[in-house]
Order: structure tokens, then sequence, then C-alpha cells
């Protein structure tokens, strides 16, 4: 079973120190680690379609869902302390899955 985005977006906030609001805003041609990290997870983790991407992190439109994955799976291939880094939380988030099916 997969995580809950709750889930996964209290996690992502609490090892980038942001709140779910900070999650949720976007600033053309900047990377918003966080948000990025938390879209990516979603979509490796869930399975998720963009359009329930889209509905989770408010944005309009598939492209930018699509984008911001992209993005990320860019980044973490170039820089290794991110990729360890998210590794990490994805970690953390199996471990709060199990813990919370227990």
């Amino acid at each position: 079973m997969a995580p809950e985005i709750e889930t996964i977006k209290e996690i992502v906030g609490k090892a980038y120190q942001v709140n779910n609001l900070e999650l949720l805003v976007s600033k053309r041609g900047i990377l918003n680690e966080p948000r990025s990290a938390a879209i990516y997870l979603r979509r490796q983790l869930r399975r998720s379609g963009f359009d329930e991407i889209c509905k989770a992190f408010q944005m309009r439109w598939y492209s930018s869902a699509s984008s911001a994955i992209e993005r990320m799976k860019n980044e973490l291939s170039k820089n290794k302390e991110m990729s360890l880094g998210v590794e990490k939380i994805k970690l953390e988030i199996f471990k709060e899955k199990s813990q919370t099916k227990a």
C-alpha cells in the first residue's frame, strides 16, 4: 500500500524545515527543492497521475507537474547530496508507513 500524500508532505516538510504551505508555492524558473522533492516522491511512491499531483500541489497544468518531476530527476542525477537527502526522506516515509500499519 502506498503512503498517504499527507504523510509524504509532512515528512518532506520536516526534512526541509518548511511548512505545508511552502510546499504549494511555485516560483517560475527557481527550484523549490522541498516542493519538487514532495512532487517527485508522490509520483515515485504512489504512482500518482498528473491530475492527482496537480490537485495535491495546487497546480493548473499537467505539464507543470511533469516538468517538476523531470527537473528533480535531472537534479538528483547531478547532485549526490540532494540524492542522498531524498533517499533518506524516502526511508523515513517507509518507516512511518510501517509504524502506521502495526
